[in-house]
């Protein structure tokens, strides 16, 4: 049962095998959707006007005169509803029309019928089996009345093209071959049985009709992009580490006498200034407030080195810390800073003093580093031990409370790795605190995926006309069922589960009507099908009214429904119900309930992140004075600057040491970069020091961007309100959506953008519309012109309302002039575009002259934040080939979201309609600045 159910789509992917979709005949393109620009501005929105003129101009009003002889008005329809019937007419009187066996008696039956397609004429009935009489009669119904027998969806293929005698599988396709553009945008399929499709007339002046057939297709949806980034943050921390030493000479002891060095206190102040390199460093003046004319106040003079028994040069002297001298005649050396203990940072000589050297973490934490957190924003940490204290300090082994800090000064003769450990002891370290970070990206990967959504169905639809035998109406109900199942998956083969049951669910709601009846439609097709079991032929229609009148009223339901289509918010229909409704010759009405899919165009984009990775961290710089600091008693010579050719470079310092005693008195030690310097034949007998180290962490986290670009079709379910009043149109729509996660959409589970999607929403649709033609007859009585007039009021609004679904009004009035010479239209229009947070205007002019000769000529402008303009002109090969230019100032781009960019371009346009056959072609080849624009649309009937 499952592989009989199965075999109709084998049999189509089949014979898609077999033609290769090479000579892929196309029909042309439907109405464009509402979509946003590039920019974020509402585009093509107009476009959707000039489809609505074009489908009044296809189905015009009833022509209300006594006759049809007097001109050939074909009411079939063209191949496609947007497809203007902008022929001139003939005025000649038509050739003989075919006249259908009064045996099928059909629903459009009238007296002066339209000339119908060769390949579409019903055979006669004795021609015939039953079957073939049913198919004639719903093919010629079809023929006329395309949105009464409507078996489709509003996406997988035109009504206009069902042709059951004839055709069982249609396709439709929408290719296009650019980089802006995915190649395969629309690919559709139908299977239409002709045993499965049914048409009978009843007693009682009852018409059922039955159409059944699997659907299916696959649509374009969007573009997904996903990058890959490395972020880097860099942290940074410095350390500044400040020393002032000096060797003191016996002259403070001949002054101050004996005294007991731990009773002074000290006040130390140090400065340093720094410019660029080239820049030379003014002096650093440092006021202690303490001058000469102080009675208490001792200011000492810069000392040049007494020679005594003692030597750093010795290894009884410095090389032992001077332990072999008496107490009394140990030098004095006045420290200016306390010390902090950063040994640790060295790990006993592991950790080398180097650029970009790796320092442990368990390191840092030995030595009182500690990184603040970036996330949190908790600040970093330095917690290293104090070691001495400034002051005045005997000179040896055993007296000097620091000893690392007395070997850096008197002992010449330790090793590097000594020196260098010391050294980290012998300096008063603080921290500068850790810096904003500094963060980088870089891209690694970029993954590009197209998003697709395929479906398969099974349509059912069942209505019945019922006319009445004394007045002249007729009721219509409709029942029409297209249950399916779809999917959302990329092109490389990844499955959205979120809107697959979003599409699914909207498809599947069709199924609840299945089993639904009404207005006993049911039972009169069980009634009908039981009839033509019986050998049964059609009944015949028992009415007041004429055939012609029947045909108005038939046109005129046509009409209505079309108009009901035309403002739907659903891009497929999954199922409608059709209240019976009454159809007048003046008037009409009808009421539906639809369930389907709702489309709504998003971007989205969500970034995901990684924790940071923590890095290692590393000297990132160093000036450090470990070589050279120290060695006070260094063979030298102190001279003043001034008395020298030596210039300021680009560093200055200064240092201060207040030393008081406890009876009040002043001692007073200065030194400034600027007083004096050394050569080296001289005695070192201070130093000064200003050295930084920082230290460096690159954390690392990885990122993950995604966007989405396109469109969600989301269940939704709809009323419609449709009708007409004499010349005046109406339709309305009010429907509902829903969406099982708000925030998902492909590649994307959270949006974090700022266009949010809600999970309900509203939407509503109107359009009002006065269709006037008057009718121009020359001195014979014979058709000289047709003018017809339509203003037309459109609107529509979403609760969600944003710049990918903008709310919408707009005005326009068409004007058509129909003779036999040339056909002309002009058709001005205003809109009011925007949402609740932006609105702008648009104005556009449509024109389209036709010439009896074959030319065509049309003319798009559309004026609002942009100008896009496009020409066209046509030149017909014969009755079914066109051949034409066209010159535009845009590109129209769908990479994901439809949507225009300026750049002109022109190109050739094919266009074929094969009438009598089942091969539509529209071929449009473009070349501008970006390159070559092929595009390909068109539908197959087998």
């Amino acid at each position: 049962m499952i592989l009989e159910k199965l075999k109709p789509i084998i049999f189509i992917f089949i014979q898609l095998a077999f033609f290769k979709i090479t000579s892929a005949s196309l029909v042309t393109a439907q109405t464009s959707r509402l979509v946003a620009d590039s920019n974020g501005d509402t585009v093509n929105f107009l476009q959707k006007v000039t489809d609505d003129i074009k489908i009044f101009q296809v189905y015009p009003n009833t022509i209300n005169v006594d006759s049809f002889d007097d001109f050939e008005f074909s009411n079939a329809m063209p191949a496609s509803i947007a497809q203007v019937n902008t022929s001139p007419i003939q005025l000649s009187p038509p050739s003989s029309i075919p006249q259908i066996p009064p045996s099928i008696d059909p629903l459009l039956r009238d007296s002066q019928e339209p000339k119908p397609n060769p390949d579409d004429t019903p055979k006669s009935s004795q021609q015939v089996e039953p079957q073939d009489v049913i198919l004639d009669s719903l093919t010629v119904a079809a023929l006329r009345y395309s949105r009464i027998v409507n078996p489709t969806d509003s996406l997988t293929f035109s009504p206009e093209l069902f042709r059951p005698v004839r055709d069982e599988n249609y396709f439709d396709v929408d290719i296009r071959f650019s980089a802006n553009n995915p190649i395969i945008n629309k690919f559709t399929f139908a299977h239409f049985p002709k045993d499965e499709q049914f048409y009978w007339i009843l007693p009682d002046n009852k018409v059922v009709i039955e159409t059944k057939g699997w659907q299916g297709g696959i649509l374009h949806r969007g573009r997904s992009t996903n990058q890959k980034f490395t972020q880097n943050a860099l942290l940074e921390q410095s350390f500044i580490g400040l020393q002032a030493v000096w060797y003191v000479p016996n002259k403070l002891k001949d002054i101050i006498g004996e005294i007991d060095t731990n009773s002074f206190s000290v006040v130390s102040i140090a400065g340093q200034l720094i410019n660029p390199p080239g820049t030379p460093a003014g002096n650093v003046l440092i006021k202690t407030g303490i001058n000469a004319s102080n009675l208490n106040a001792t200011i000492l003079e810069n000392p040049t080195l007494n020679l005594s028994t003692g030597s750093t040069r010795s290894l009884d002297g410095g090389g032992s810390l001077f332990q072999f001298l008496d107490v009394d005649n140990a030098p004095l050396i006045l420290q200016g800073f306390p010390t902090i203990d950063l040994r640790p940072l060295l790990n006993e000589g592991q950790v080398r003093l180097v650029k970009n050297e790796i320092i442990p973490d368990e390191v840092l934490e030995q030595s009182g580093i500690f990184w603040g957190d970036i996330l949190t924003g908790e600040p970093s940490k330095f917690t290293a031990p104090m070691t001495s204290l400034p002051g005045l300090k005997v000179g040896q082994f055993g007296e000097f409370d620091n000893t690392q800090l007395l070997n850096i000064l008197v002992n010449p003769f330790l090793t590097t790795k000594e020196r260098d450990l010391y050294y980290f002891n012998s300096l008063y370290w603080f921290s500068l605190g850790q810096r904003r970070p500094k963060f980088s990206l870089q891209l690694y990967s970029t993954e590009q995926n197209e998003w697709y959504r395929s479906y398969i169905s099974y349509a059912h639809n069942r209505s019945m006309i019922e006319y009445d035998p004394v007045d002249i109406k007729a009721t219509y109900s409709s029942i029409f069922a297209n249950p399916g199942f779809s999917l959302v998956a990329s092109d490389n083969g990844i499955i959205d589960n979120i809107q697959t049951g979003n599409a699914t669910l909207g498809m599947a709601l069709g199924g609840l009507l299945e089993i639904l009846n009404i207005n006993e439609i049911e039972e009169n097709l069980n009634e009908a099908k039981q009839s033509l079991e019986n050998g049964n032929r059609f009944a015949s229609l028992k009415t007041q009214a004429t055939p012609l009148q029947r045909r108005y009223l038939n046109q005129r339901l046509n009409h209505t429904l079309v108009y009901a289509d035309s403002i739907s918010g659903l891009e497929q229909v999954s199922g409608k119900i059709t209240f019976p409704g009454e159809v007048e010759l003046d008037s009409s009405q009808i009421f539906q309930v639809r369930t389907g899919l709702h489309r709504r165009n998003v971007q989205f984009s969500q970034l995901e992140s990684s924790s940071f990775r923590k890095g290692d961290t590393f000297f990132s710089k160093l000036q450090l004075s470990n070589e050279d600091f120290g060695f006070l008693t260094f063979v030298g010579s102190p001279i003043p600057v001034s008395q020298t050719s030596i210039r300021h470079e680009n560093e200055s310092s200064s240092v201060a040491i207040l030393l008081k005693n406890t009876e009040g008195d002043f001692f007073l030690q200065q030194f400034s970069s600027a007083d004096a310097t050394v050569l080296p034949i001289g005695i070192r007998t201070y130093d000064l020091v200003f050295d930084r180290i920082e230290l460096s962490r690159i954390d690392k986290q990885k990122l993950e961007l995604s966007n989405f670009y396109g469109s969600l079709s989301l269940p939704a379910v709809e009323a419609v309100y449709s009708g007409s009043e004499n010349n005046f149109k109406y339709s309305f729509s009010l429907g509902a959506w829903g969406n099982l996660d708000a925030d998902s959409a492909p590649r994307i589970d959270k949006n974090e953008s700022s266009l949010s999607e809600p999970y309900l929403g509203l939407y509503i649709n109107g359009m009002l519309t006065l269709v006037d033609q008057q009718i121009n007859k020359s001195k014979l009585q014979t058709i000289s012109s047709i003018n017809t007039y339509i203003p037309t009021l459109r609107f529509g609004w979403n609760s969600a309302n944003n710049i990918n679904n903008p709310f919408f009004s707009s005005f326009s009035f068409s004007y058509t002039h129909s003779n036999e010479s040339f056909n002309f239209s002009l058709t001005p229009a205003i809109a009011l575009i925007g949402n609740s947070s932006n609105a702008f205007i648009s104005m556009f002019l449509n024109a389209s002259l036709e010439m009896r000769q074959g030319l065509k000529f049309d003319f798009d402008l559309d004026y609002g934040e942009q100008i896009f303009l496009k020409i066209q002109g046509f030149k017909k090969i014969n009755e079914n080939t066109e051949f034409g230019l066209f010159l535009k100032n845009f590109n129209s781009n769908k990479f994901g979201l439809e949507n225009r960019s300026l750049n002109l371009n022109g190109g050739l346009i094919f266009r074929q309609n094969f009438i009598g056959s089942n091969k539509f072609l529209e071929v449009q080849l473009g070349i501008s600045s970006n390159g070559t624009d092929i595009k390909v649309e068109g539908g197959l009937r087998l």
